[in-house]
């Protein structure tokens, strides 16, 4: 990969980002904007996606910040066309926003489990079905969804965080083979533990210097982005070396 995307592997490509504020989406807008595209920078809290837009700037790069909930469709369509407006096209959209809930079952709270559905899998298939027209138009487009080995794997007291990453494993792949003759390549990477903030008020995480980074989750949502339109590649499993769960 490295010596590939020296350069500008991504020049003046349209890249919405969910989840830009921090962590594994944060990394992934730094580095599609440091190879040249221009970011259009999404999540909640619009204070974190502004330090984002500044170092994309300080890189060289051009954002869009965009502050909504994925969960909300009026919102994900706004987000949509404010990107179109800006720059005319979208060419990736990357799916990064994601939150969990946890506890066994038999207490778990119903607006916690709707809420873990919402945000992982509801907001996955709404900014997908909105930014499918343009690219269906453009006859061209990326969409990498960002799982978790969750989605594959089953953990104690996680059903919800684990029922909705497989259910954005499913969407993905059906998606896929919907957009085939669209030209239109859709990926789902589902990472082990990756060292972001997500463990920050977590004192039952495990070693954290064992994990992942998310740059390496950005250098692959970067692969595939950068990818021909001729090669397939569904899913992507990537888990840290001594800590790999299957």
């Amino acid at each position: 990969m490295g010596e590939k995307h020296k350069g500008l592997a991504l020049k003046d490509k349209v890249t919405i980002v969910t989840g830009a504020s921090s962590g594994i989406g944060r990394e992934i807008a730094l580095t599609f904007a440091q190879e040249g595209a221009k970011v259009v920078l999404s999540a909640r809290r619009e204070a974190k996606l502004q330090e984002v837009a500044r170092e994309v700037l300080g890189r060289g790069g051009e954002s869009l910040v965009v502050p909504i909930d994925v969960s909300q469709e009026t919102q994900v369509r706004a987000m949509v066309g404010e990107a179109l407006r800006e720059f005319g096209r979208v060419d990736i959209l990357v799916n990064d926003a994601g939150m969990g809930h946890w506890g066994p079952v038999v207490d778990f709270k119903t607006e916690d489990w709707d809420e873990v559905f919402d945000v992982n899998v509801k907001g996955t298939f709404l900014c997908c079905r909105e930014v499918l027209p343009a690219m269906i138009e453009q006859k061209r487009g990326r969409i990498i969804n960002i799982s978790s080995d969750a989605g594959k794997i089953p953990f104690i007291e996680c059903s919800a965080y684990c029922a909705a990453k497989a259910a954005v494993i499913a969407f993905s792949r059906c998606l896929a083979l919907e957009m085939l003759p669209h030209n239109i390549g859709v990926h789902v990477i589902c990472p082990g533990y990756v060292d972001t903030p997500w463990y920050d008020n977590d004192p039952t995480a495990p070693d954290r210097s064992r994990m992942l980074k998310a740059e390496d989750i950005a250098q692959l949502a970067l692969y595939l982005a950068s990818l021909p339109s001729r090669v397939l590649i569904d899913e992507i499993v990537i888990q840290p070396r001594g800590m790999a769960m299957g």
